[in-house]
């Protein structure tokens, strides 16, 4: 998301929050590595999303809200089952996707 692509996507979709007036979370999905232990993996961040959260931190007002304590939610497993996992933990109506 650190890209200009995707901070336009992130912007995007924060311009749709404000339209709707819902909260806006932002989700990534780290590869799993099978080398890795699960429970390390879980407190290990990785650069993307090191970088992912400097990108939010950066858009002030636009910066995702609700019932999440973190504005980025990490997830790591299967894409598809990950996003829809967490968008029903969160209660979200809408998914906005940025992939690459």
């Amino acid at each position: 998301m650190s890209s200009r692509r995707g901070l336009t996507v992130l912007r995007a979709a924060c311009d749709f929050a404000g339209a709707v007036a819902a909260s806006l979370r932002a989700v990534t999905v780290e590869p799993v590595r099978p080398d890795e232990p699960p429970e390390l993996a879980d407190l290990v961040p990785s650069g993307r999303s090191d970088a992912l959260r400097e990108t939010i931190a950066q858009l002030g007002d636009c910066r995702p809200s609700g019932h999440a304590p973190e504005p980025l939610i990490v997830r790591r497993g299967p894409i598809v089952d990950s996003l829809l996992c967490a968008a029903a933990e969160t209660g979200s109506d809408v998914i906005v996707l940025g992939f690459h």
